[in-house]
């Protein structure tokens, strides 16, 4: 097209956008790329043309689906080479950005996904210029050649540029422009989902023994990235190094020993650990020689209590805790029978908790809550943190490591920070936590010292104390499990001892672990007249 084929400034496509094209925009298109303003007035004339014809069969539906499926393959390619311009033209910093994907989601107004899936494609299929002006081929140049001729679909291209990337390096450096040709040859047959069974039979021609697929991937290929839910959640995504995965790997799997203790031999682990033999969990966690991650203690579920039994001892349960004078007792409580993804998470977050500490006390991160006085007050309610949202009861459970700070959205009021380090217990008074409760001390739980967070038996926002007469060692699932269903803890004899609803035990005795039952014990009962 050219530039006489452009309506009339009354008709002018992009006036009905006013909030997309400005004026300095549609100059710069109507000095450099005229033809791009009459592509916008064809395809709002087709669609007009398209709604209004009803009489179309099912052979013109096709092919006008087809044909706009072939402007979309070229409009692609352009886009592409648009992108590569403003990578080499640009500097992201000059519009407050960093990178150019961040640049291109304020500017076109995408998703975040979607500008680094358009500087990807920019990246395999457009000819680039050296520092002295020296074109430098494309990288996939075949892909790039048949995306503009039409032949292949953008997600066709995105597919075998997904196959590539996934060679092992001295494959790709070997054989990159032959398993192109290939892919690119086969692709008008192919359905998209059958790129992926081309590619692995590829791969197995050229590595039969698998040998190359074991070698460690590229530094810059490792990475962590977290995304949040509309209803304040987070998504974890990730790939990590042998090192890295086997470590964290350890950490969520071993229950034994603490955090601190399995590091080294993780480790050592990691350089034999494509000699160890592994099989995936339901979670899709491979664990080589890990222990099992169901709950080690009883098997023991509260069944419906009998009419005429007035205790759990009654019903007939076996014994799993102890009273407050040392005699055996049942607590009816329910096993951990979570899938092992959930146990995994809860030992994540306590990582994460334990990571955010620093022994100076000085903070490693910082944390700016938006908040009305109102809600300060209260300890509760929806608020704006870090970039996203969540609500400020969860902010207050956040670890000690950081440092928060309210700042006020109502007139008259001061930033202040939200509390102080006296809501966490101690160093010492979590090594005398851990001396005294040796785990946690909700009955017939074994979960070790090294997973386990201090708890307030009176919570700190209802006036509790953080001092050893209100603390108790708690892992994170009955951190949160009893309050959901009515226990309560209190410290009975200098021990923490926890009492049931009623409506499991109809006079509430006070239980304790039975790793209390010898400190619990009377000595004149241990020894008859």
């Amino acid at each position: 097209m050219t530039a006489e084929s452009v309506p009339a400034e009354g008709a002018h496509p992009a006036e009905a956008h006013p909030e997309f094209l400005d004026a300095a925009d549609i100059a710069q298109l109507t000095a450099h790329c005229p033809e791009l303003l009459a592509a916008v007035t064809a395809l709002e004339a087709t669609a007009a043309n398209i709604q209004q014809n009803a009489a179309l069969d099912s052979a013109a539906s096709i092919a006008i689906g087809k044909g706009l499926e072939l402007v979309r393959r070229k409009l692609e390619s352009a886009a592409a080479q648009s992108t590569r311009l403003m990578s080499e033209q640009l500097e992201p910093s000059h519009y407050g950005v960093r990178k150019l994907p961040a640049l291109l989601k304020q500017k076109m107004r995408i998703t975040t996904h979607e500008a680094r899936r358009r500087v990807s494609m920019a990246r395999c299929l457009t000819e680039k210029h050296s520092t002295t002006g020296q074109p430098i081929p494309a990288q996939l140049p075949e892909v790039a050649a048949c995306l503009q001729a039409g032949t292949i679909s953008v997600d066709q291209a995105q597919a075998i540029i997904k196959q590539i990337d996934a060679l092992p390096p001295r494959v790709r450096a070997e054989h990159e422009p032959a398993v192109e040709r290939v892919l690119v040859e086969n692709a008008p047959g192919l359905r998209v989902e059958e790129f992926r069974v081309l590619g692995k039979r590829i791969l197995g021609y050229l590595d039969p023994d698998g040998k190359l697929e074991a070698e460690p991937g590229h530094p810059d290929d490792y990475f962590v990235t977290v995304n949040q839910k509309a209803n304040g959640d987070w998504i974890l995504r990730g790939l990590l190094d042998s090192t890295t995965g086997l470590t964290l790997n350890a950490l969520l799997t071993n229950r034994q020993q603490g955090p601190a203790d399995i590091v080294d031999a993780s480790r050592t682990a990691a350089e034999d650990s494509h000699d160890a033999p592994g099989s995936p969990d339901e979670g899709g966690s491979t664990v080589a020689g890990a222990g099992h991650l169901d709950a080690a203690g009883s098997s023991f579920g509260p069944p419906a209590l009998d009419p005429f039994a007035n205790t759990w001892d009654d019903a007939g349960c076996r014994p799993n805790a102890s009273t407050s004078d040392g005699s055996p007792a049942v607590a009816p409580v329910f096993d951990d029978r979570r899938p092992d993804g959930a146990r995994r998470h809860d030992r994540f977050s306590v990582l994460i908790t334990r990571g955010a500490c620093e022994p100076t006390g000085a903070g490693s991160y910082a944390l700016v809550v938006t908040a009305t006085a109102e809600q300060l007050a209260r300890g509760e309610g929806e608020v704006e943190a870090a970039g996203g949202h969540t609500r400020l009861e969860d902010v207050l459970q956040l670890s000690p490591g950081g440092k928060f700070y309210y700042s006020a959205t109502g007139p008259g009021t001061r930033d202040v920070q939200v509390r102080t380090e006296g809501r966490f217990a101690t160093p010492t008074q979590m090594t005398l936590l851990k001396a005294r409760d040796r785990g946690c001390s909700f009955p017939d739980c074994d979960i070790p010292v090294g997973w386990c967070e201090a708890h307030h038996m009176r919570a700190h926002r209802h006036g509790g104390p953080t001092d050893l007469s209100n603390l108790t060692l708690l892992c994170r699932f009955h951190h949160g499990w009893h309050e959901r269903h009515g226990w309560r803890s209190v410290l009975v004899n200098g021990l923490p001892a926890w009492i049931p609803p009623q409506t499991l035990d109809r006079a509430q005795r006070p239980l304790f672990h039975s790793r209390f039952q010898a400190e619990l014990a009377d000595p004149i009962t241990l020894f008859p007249e």
